[in-house]
């Protein structure tokens, strides 16, 4: 198989057509909006009213639900991680093995 020499400038349309679309950069609206977009989405952190009120309305109740919710399903998984595990890597005793083979050895 001949390697294709780097000077050999053939055509390619589709080349061409990719290079003949115009180029979209990012402007400064694009960008603000972009901004405002994750500024609005993050969570306040600072010590306004709407903050506070956002808090108060959430009852203790509920969080500790939650909290309670993700250890239970993280206790779950991690008891059929280790239940499938010992099902494909089954443990035997070592002494039985030990056993058999100091008694062959024996004879």
């Amino acid at each position: 198989m001949k390697m294709r020499d780097r000077n050999d400038e053939r055509p390619d349309p589709l080349l061409e057509r990719l290079r003949a679309l115009p180029s979209q950069g990012l402007d400064d609206v694009t960008s603000a909006r972009t901004l405002a977009r994750a500024e609005a989405v993050l969570p306040d952190r600072g010590g306004s009213a709407r903050g506070r009120e956002a808090r108060a309305a959430t009852p203790r109740f509920t969080r500790w639900v939650l909290s309670a919710a993700l250890l239970g399903w993280g206790t779950l998984y991690v008891w059929g991680a280790v239940d499938a595990l010992t099902r494909l890597f089954p443990m035997k005793a070592a002494t039985t093995t030990v056993a058999v083979l100091s008694r062959s050895t024996i004879r």
